[in-house]
This record gives structure tokens, C-alpha cells and sequence, in this order.
């Protein structure tokens, strides 16, 4: 009967373990991170901040920029590939907000001035209503 609960807490841990590993890497370590706009060096709290800003800003899931691991499981997320077309429209629309702030913004006399971000745009729409 002791055998029994042995094997059940050597489970239990290596069940955490696995949990606690696959939530820790959620966007992938340092080493697979395919980072061409944001620093390489980023922290994984930051790029997660950043990324729940896309998802609130465009009303969308990870899954809208990120391809699938495999097609045949669309949950599971590689979120370094390049295979979605998403992700490369977003970088690009990173590079314009950021040079629109850097560019424009900060030089207007009123240094109080609202930066732009995605959500002046999308306003909660995976593409901008333009009106």
C-alpha cells in the first residue's frame, strides 16, 4: 500500500513539473524567440504584457499572428514561426506606430501629448474602421 502512495506522489510531481514548464515557456525560451521589432532581450513578463495588448487592442487571439504547431492541432501555438502572414503586418504596423511616436509626437509643443498605440486605431477590431 506505501508502494502505491510513492508512486502516486512521484506522479504528482512530475505532473506539476510538466505543467509548471509548459506554462513558464509560454512564448518560448530565450533561444527559439523570433524577436524583429521588439528587443531580444525583452522579459517574458514584458512580451506578455505586449502581446495582451494586441489581443485587447484587435479583439483577437494569439492564434490570429501565431501558426499553429502542427495543422492538425491549431491550439498548440509556435509562436517563433513566420508561417502566418499576421505576424509579419503586425511587425510592420510596430514599425510605423513607433516611428510615428518618435518621429512626430514627441516633437509636438504640448509633451503631454497621447502616444499612439494600436488601439487608437482598432479601437477593438482586428482591422481599423476607417471612416
Amino acid at each position: 500500500m506505501r508502494y502505491h502512495y510513492k508512486k502516486l506522489a512521484i506522479l504528482s510531481v512530475l505532473v506539476t513539473l510538466v505543467i509548471l514548464n509548459t506554462s513558464w515557456n509560454r512564448y518560448g525560451g530565450d533561444d527559439d524567440r523570433n524577436l524583429k521589432v521588439l528587443p531580444k532581450n525583452i522579459s517574458s513578463d514584458s512580451l506578455e504584457r505586449v502581446m495582451d495588448e494586441f489581443i485587447t487592442a484587435l479583439n483577437v487571439n494569439c492564434a490570429f499572428c501565431h501558426a499553429p504547431e502542427d495543422p492538425k492541432e491549431p491550439k498548440s501555438l509556435d509562436y517563433a514561426s513566420d508561417a502566418n502572414p499576421m505576424k509579419d503586418i503586425t511587425r510592420t504596423m510596430m514599425r510605423m506606430t513607433n516611428d510615428m511616436n518618435h518621429k512626430y509626437m514627441k516633437s509636438l509643443p504640448n509633451k503631454n501629448a497621447q502616444l499612439v498605440t494600436c488601439n487608437t486605431c482598432h479601437r477593438g477590431n482586428p482591422v481599423p474602421d476607417i471612416k
